[in-house]
């Protein structure tokens, strides 16, 4: 996905350009070896499930099942919310007149952008059965909301939560 709207005034747009087919070569994982379904896809620790006491009663192959499907609704999760977030920034960026500063802003969109790709690919070679037509099997929203969010995203100055959301997703995937 490119960041919707752009960069006003194109002071980086010539510098986004020249970085787009880059971030979208280094998004393809080149990963070759087989996916070894008998091991968790992330530590039990990190689903939701292993704090109840229902998933004690749960038998070993219904952990693992979960345990790979959880694992995708996450890289699912991050995905959405790498992407929608590029919206803000894009969005902030507007607001600047320093170049550098506009700048910076694009490379972290065009990183962010990279991210997801790399999540969503991931998703892709471990669950072809389920990723071939769709990028979020778990991950939907009602057009409606999808909407709103769009509008919300596009507006920094009257909704700043956004970036906080940001910095706390940031902030939780440094510690996993």
């Amino acid at each position: 996905q490119l960041v919707k709207g752009g960069i006003q005034g194109s002071a980086c747009q010539n510098d986004r350009k020249r970085n787009v087919s880059h971030a979208r070569k280094s998004s393809r994982m080149h990963i070759t070896s087989p996916v070894d379904f008998s091991l968790p896809f992330i530590p039990e620790s990190l689903t939701s499930l292993a704090h109840t006491p229902v998933y004690a009663t749960l038998r070993s192959e219904e952990k693992l099942a979960y345990n790979q499907a959880y694992a995708l609704y996450v890289n699912e999760q991050t995905a959405y919310l790498e992407l929608n977030m590029t919206d803000f920034m894009v969005a902030i960026a507007n607001l600047q007149e320093a170049r550098p500063l506009r700048c910076d802003l694009l490379r972290l969109v065009l990183e962010e952008e990279r991210h997801a790709a790399g999540f969503l690919s991931l998703n892709r070679r471990l669950r072809p059965d389920l990723y071939a037509q769709t990028d979020s099997v778990f991950v939907r929203l009602e057009p409606f909301v999808s909407r709103w969010t769009a509008r919300l995203l596009r507006a920094p100055k009257l909704f700043p939560f956004p970036i906080w959301m940001i910095l706390l997703v940031e902030e939780r995937s440094l510690f996993h």
